[in-house]
């Protein structure tokens, strides 16, 4: 369920985005257009900003996003563990590629963690988010370069996904 969530979210599209935030997260209220421009888009700009700055790219974060702009994100490896009965927690090692300006494509790898429910009453039975909690967005966890790797022992990889040519671990992921 959550590799396919990440895969939907290759979107820039406030209304796609907000769609899919009600269809797998258990929330009390509704995710409108405007709550994802607030969070999620300016979240991804702000990323897209320090990466551009770091790299002496111009990114016009007002603009963002433009028409044609693409956000990828390709889950490659998962892990998992039992936190309850019913309650999983749950990283991804993903792809993500996006457009820092016309032109320039950054890719990267990043750790998305998830907390996941199994709700019986909600389409016949489903998994649904009940917390996102990235590791790669917390400034205290440090993981060390080869977490980042397909080929670590966390890492289950997730069929018939081609990941981008990273690295092996003698090398420095480009994260």
């Amino acid at each position: 369920m959550v590799v396919v969530y990440l895969r939907w979210k290759s979107t820039n599209s406030a209304e796609s985005l907000a769609e899919l935030m009600n269809t797998y997260h258990d929330l009390d209220s509704e995710v409108t257009r405007e709550i994802v421009e607030e969070e999620v888009l300016d979240q991804r700009s702000e990323d897209i900003s320090r990466i551009a700055n770091r790299e002496g790219v111009f990114f016009n974060a007002d603009l963002f996003p433009m028409p044609g702009e693409v956000f990828e994100i390709t889950p490659v490896g998962v892990t998992w563990w039992s936190t309850g009965e019913d309650t999983v927690d749950m990283f991804v090692l993903a792809d993500e590629g996006f457009d820092i300006s016309l032109g320039t494509r950054y890719t990267r790898r990043y750790i998305y963690g998830f907390t996941i429910q199994w709700n019986p009453s909600v389409r016949g039975g489903d998994w649904l988010v009940t917390s996102q909690d990235d590791p790669s967005r917390d400034p205290d966890y440090q993981p060390a370069e080869e977490e980042y790797h397909l080929d670590h022992e966390y890492w289950t990889p997730i069929a018939g996904v081609t990941p981008y040519d990273y690295p092996t671990h003698s090398d420095p992921p480009r994260y």
